[in-house]
């Protein structure tokens, strides 16, 4: 008898702790395809630990391919986070690849809480699903390899929900994303896209995933120059709106949107290249 209420006492918390601990299933996420309508307006704002109006994102340019994201409920997190353009305040979250050294780093502050790596360490296909008060992030892998016997990836694409928006960070991508990479990202609202020209991807291949993904804003990253990102505007030669800002932040929510893809140039906070890494 006691046997058999232990048992269905394990049982219980074990459904309790899958339920609580499960990934989240696409159908589960804010990110699914949909529409958003609105006026294009931005709102600039200087980064600093200040409270988001709810239903509001903060993003801020630190540099090369580091973005901070912050949220109403507090929560910061800062794309390819590398320990050389590094935000004033230590992140909640940082994500990073490592198909070259200026996008990650093995030195962090004790305040940040999750570190998540776009590749496994010990091989493999890199996993990551968290969710921390409003903010869930998870990876689509890219730049997948066969070493010896098993896949592996350099790479992933983050996607931050948060405030019911649709953020992916292309990192290091090296190619077009797949049919099956286009549907784990979902519903797209802001894409960071590496715009080099060189090292990451061709112009022609930016091209071909802006229009593959469709975002509503893109926020170009990863030049080393003005010029630069004056080549890449050129190559557009008028195919989306484009709007530049000597602001480093904007804040966005989903009203503020533009109804068709747009083009936003903000200004870094520190020189977008690092000497001799790319």
């Amino acid at each position: 008898m006691h046997t058999a209420k232990g048992f269905f006492i394990a049982m219980a918390i074990f459904t309790i702790w899958t339920l609580g601990t499960a990934p989240a299933t696409a159908a589960d996420r804010a990110c699914t395809f949909g529409f958003v309508e609105g006026p294009s307006l931005f709102q600039p704002a200087a980064f600093q630990l200040a409270s988001v109006p709810k239903g509001n994102v903060k993003i801020t340019f630190i540099g090369h391919s580091t973005f901070v994201l912050e949220s109403p409920a507090g929560i910061t997190l800062a794309t390819d986070f590398n320990g050389i353009h590094t935000p004033k305040i230590p992140p909640t979250i940082v994500t990073m690849n490592n198909s070259h050294s200026s996008h990650y780093t093995d030195v962090f502050s004790p305040k940040t809480s999750f570190v998540l790596r776009g590749w496994d360490p010990n091989g493999g296909i890199a996993k990551h699903d968290i969710k921390t008060k409003d903010m869930r992030v998870y990876n689509v892998p890219t730049n997948v390899e066969r070493f010896s016997d098993r896949l592996t990836n350099k790479n992933s694409i983050f996607v931050i929900e948060t405030n019911g928006l649709c953020f992916a960070h292309m990192g290091h991508l090296h190619h077009v994303i797949g049919s099956k990479q286009s549907r784990a990202l979902g519903r797209t609202d802001v894409l960071f896209i590496p715009i080099d020209g060189l090292m990451t991807m061709s112009f022609e291949e930016v091209m071909l995933s802006i229009k593959k993904i469709s975002p509503k804003l893109v926020i170009p990253m990863h030049f080393f120059s003005e010029t630069d990102s004056h080549s890449f505007l050129q190559f557009l030669n008028k195919k989306f709106p484009v709007k530049t800002t000597k602001q480093t932040s904007v804040l966005i929510n989903r009203r503020s949107l533009p109804k068709t893809t747009e083009i936003l140039l903000l200004n870094a906070e520190f020189w977008s290249g690092v000497a001799g890494e790319d």
